[in-house]
């Protein structure tokens, strides 16, 4: 800025050797117009009394700086099929057919870069010389046309998709391309398509890979957002969107759509609450200077008076500043505002279910003697941590063997794909479950990245071997849905799944505290009433603590 910096710079003084892409120019030009009007309007609204108020072509380059930015820099512009492109004087014309130019080629060729048919009557254009870009490439007056057109999605008919498949072979010589989101769908899909003799090859993409040759049909590991067809060059391109039903998706990305769709709802206050997402007025927060508090919400406020730039001869703004707070109640209604950019210094706070915590006073000494007990605690606990991974290294634990038949077939009936995370998070527990030392792994991921699925799976690779295995969770909520879903997924196999919770009279409770000793039970699952001393397994062979952040070292 003028005002601070004698001289300015902008993002094309760090461009200058660099080739920039214009996605749609028309869309750009339109959109930087409709930018400039805008700034020069709210500069207008200024109030001109303002002293430190800057002019728009203080702060920004003007429209016809950038655009000189922009004609000086070596540039390839991308335009929709059907819109006419503007003329440009001395364009470059790329070989369609054999684009080696490299970019490097290029950069010292200040005009715009297009793709143009080469007019030779030979197959190949000339290699590229030392002085420039070849003989075989040189100005012409049309612009290459890609047309492309969309697929037709199958979603599940795949004896349909292989039928189409040869015969768009057999009649054109067109290749179909299967881009997968991973290499084991990959790897699924050529079994599938040469089930159904369609002659597939499964390889790996690179700039060298050979799509011609005698395959019907290409299967890759790559993500792209869509499929499509470019008659031109005989290549139809299948997404894996394309081929199966869409109810049948990867929970991962549907997962993380309505994730995204969540955050945009949110407002700009909430975006911090990573580990709030559940959090409602009234829970029971912690502050890291002043403790225990209750959750009131989050409020909108005044940010204070304008007496000070009124005492320095400026004008206040027109509107009064505001902030959003984060609203505390502490001991005897004593409130704290937690403005949004110190929000790092609060957490949730987790105990066991139904505890009631005591508020503490807002500047009293009860909240600095409870930390100063907790450290020594720690100290204490820490010894403890020590002489257990001590005897950890020395305990051998039991390992479990090889998947059994049944295992291959639980696992075949999980109706989503593994995300590439999932597979390796599958193949490490198991790894860990077959080796004699004890297994302390832990599994990171966001809510609905599948680490139910992993839990699962470990869960009965355990019963299969006779082993019980238990569940712990932080709520009777979180419970039930496990309970649920263990319920649903173990249906099919001689596995016995119960619930132990509140949600679970007294009776019912030690009627399965009964049958998990006596070993009637093979899977467990509560919340801290598991850790009760009348809990007792007759062998168990696998603990899963789902959020174990919610509970504390003691119970782990």
């Amino acid at each position: 800025m003028s005002i601070t910096k004698e001289r300015s710079a902008s993002i094309f003084d760090y461009l200058k050797d660099a080739v920039l892409v214009i996605d749609e120019p028309v869309a750009v030009e339109s959109f930087l117009a409709s930018a400039f009007q805008t700034l020069e309007e709210r500069h207008a609204e200024t109030d001109a009394a303002d002293d430190l108020g800057l002019t728009p072509s203080e702060l920004y380059l003007t429209a016809e700086e950038l655009r000189a930015k922009i004609d000086a820099l070596q540039r390839v512009e991308l335009r929709a099929l059907g819109r006419t492109a503007a003329k440009m004087d001395q364009e470059i014309a790329l070989d369609a057919e054999q684009p080696t130019i490299s970019v490097g080629k290029v950069r010292a060729q200040r005009k715009p870069l297009f793709l143009f048919p080469h007019e030779d009557s030979g197959e190949h254009s000339p290699p590229l010389n030392d002085e420039g870009l070849g003989a075989g490439y040189r100005p012409t007056s049309s612009e290459v046309e890609w047309r492309a057109q969309s697929v037709m999605r199958y979603h599940g008919r795949l004896p349909d998709l292989a039928h189409e498949v040869i015969e768009r072979r057999a009649n054109s010589q067109a290749t179909t391309l299967f881009a997968m989101l991973s290499s084991g769908v990959a790897e699924r899909v050529t079994e599938i398509l040469r089930e159904y003799d369609v002659n597939a090859r499964l390889t790996s993409f690179t700039d060298e890979t050979d799509y011609s040759g005698s395959s019907d049909a290409i299967v890759v590991a790559r993500k792209l957002s869509g499929g499509f067809e470019l008659p031109s060059a005989r290549l139809v391109v299948h997404v894996e969107s394309d081929l199966f039903d869409e109810a049948a998706e990867p929970a991962l990305e549907r997962r993380a759509t309505a994730i995204r769709r969540e955050k945009k709802r949110r407002a700009r206050a909430a975006a911090f609450l990573s580990d709030f997402r559940d959090l409602k007025v009234d829970d029971y927060v912690v502050h890291i200077d002043h403790g225990i508090a209750r959750f009131g919400g989050l409020v909108t406020l005044d940010l204070g008076p304008t007496a000070p730039l009124l005492s320095r001869g400026l004008q206040p703004p027109t509107s009064t500043p505001r902030g959003e707070f984060m609203l505390l109640y502490y001991a005897e209604d004593a409130k704290l505002y937690v403005p949004v950019e110190r929000l790092d210094l609060v957490q949730r706070y987790s105990s066991a279910e139904g505890h009631q915590p005591t508020l503490d006073r807002l500047g009293g000494l009860g909240w600095h003697k409870t930390k100063a007990k907790a450290k020594r605690a720690m100290r204490d606990m820490a010894d403890e941590l020590l002489r257990l991974y001590a005897e950890r290294k020395l305990v051998e634990g039991h390992a479990f063997p090889q998947d059994a038949p049944w295992q291959r077939e639980f696992e075949e009936g999980f109706q989503y794909t593994l995300t590439p995370d999932q597979e390796t998070a599958i193949e490490d527990v198991k790894g860990d479950m077959q080796t004699p030392t004890p297994m302390d792994r832990l599994l990171c991921g966001d809510v609905g990245y599948g680490k139910t699925e992993v839990a699962m799976r470990a869960a009965f690779k355990a019963v299969m071997d006779g082993k019980q295995a238990a569940v712990l969770t932080p709520t009777t909520v979180l419970a039930y849905q496990h309970f649920d879903t263990f319920r649903q997924r173990f249906a099919p196999f001689p596995v016995k799944v119960e619930l132990l919770s509140r949600f679970r009279s007294s009776k019912e409770q030690k009627d399965v505290v009964k049958r998990v000793e006596s070993g009637e039970v093979d899977v467990v699952i509560g919340t801290h009433r598991m850790l009760s001393k009348d809990v007792s397994f007759r062998d168990l062979g696998l603990v899963v603590v789902d959020e174990e952040q919610r509970f504390g070292v003691a119970h782990k």
